[in-house]
């Protein structure tokens, strides 16, 4: 048993908790919004403490899943199998908790001040996603596709506390702002599952033609959506062309297996998409 904590070993995970720094910063440099001045303390709290959060989930995400399989909880015979007492003994939720309190230690001079209601509220939701998260890892079912959008939804909550933190108050925009962030951080779910599948060296044709069918109804889906805040006029609604350069990669990537040829390659793609994305969201809005 590892005795340290269950941190994630894939670096595009902790790419989409960065980037939305640098889209909060590129805001602040470009936007007509007056930002409140946040010093550089204030932004070192905020990004400390969002990874050490996340870290500690991460962790308590691990205990709850080992100790899931070794209570054989994980056998498709019982899939509501609760989880015994014994995974808050495991020394992955030790880890947890810890991290979880040295986030909040690290963060709490943020929430201190009376503007700071809304990232208080904010803090608030992101506890319940969290919360919501645990009970879906608890049942087994974080791997499936609403599991993987509860947990890019808790990913994405970076961007609207750091909007928070450099503007005060939420402005026109913002909301339209998180939503492609969202739809970016998801995408990623349908585009990686389809590339492990065409990976593996047993891969079955019905189960890579289901995968390129499920990523083609998600990039139409994402479309309509981008299609739709512009016609309507939403305040930023253009910026949703920043999700173009990833849907063309994905529709790419959906046909060609030596475009990424491992696991490896294809998280530096998604830094790269990430680090696009992030520049052309920050020029657009």
């Amino acid at each position: 048993m590892n005795r340290g904590p269950g941190l994630p070993k894939e670096h595009g995970v902790w790419a989409m908790l960065g980037y939305p720094f640098l889209i909060a910063g590129l805001l602040a440099a470009r936007s007509a919004w007056p930002p409140v001045g946040a010093g550089a303390l204030d932004w070192l709290r905020l990004i400390a403490g969002s990874a050490l959060a996340y870290a500690g989930f991460s962790s308590l995400r691990t205990a709850l899943r080992q100790t899931r399989a070794r209570a054989g909880a994980l056998d498709a015979r019982r899939p509501g199998a609760w989880i015994p007492p014994s995974a808050w003994r495991h020394p992955a939720s030790v880890w947890g908790v810890l991290l979880g309190v040295v986030a909040l230690a690290v963060a709490w001079p943020l929430f201190l001040p009376e503007a700071a209601r809304p990232l208080c509220y904010l803090a608030g939701v992101g506890g319940l996603a969290v919360l919501v998260n645990l009970v879906i890892v608890r049942v087994g079912e974080e791997r499936g596709v609403a599991g993987e959008f509860v947990g890019m939804l808790t990913i994405s909550l970076v961007l609207p506390a750091a909007l928070l933190l450099v503007f005060g108050a939420w402005q026109p925009g913002f909301t339209t702002l998180w939503l492609f962030v969202y739809l970016f951080n998801a995408s990623s779910i349908f585009y990686v599952r389809l590339r492990r599948e065409m990976l593996r060296a047993d891969a079955q044709a019905d189960a890579l033609r289901a995968a390129r069918r499920r990523l083609a109804v998600w990039i139409v889906l994402s479309a309509l959506v981008v299609a739709g805040l512009i016609v309507i006029g939403a305040p930023r609604g253009s910026a949703g062309f920043a999700l173009l350069p990833l849907w063309f990669m994905s529709a790419v990537g959906a046909r060609h297996r030596g475009l990424h040829p491992s696991v490896t390659a294809l998280g530096f793609a998604l830094l790269g998409q990430a680090l696009l994305f992030s520049l052309i969201l920050g020029f657009l809005a």
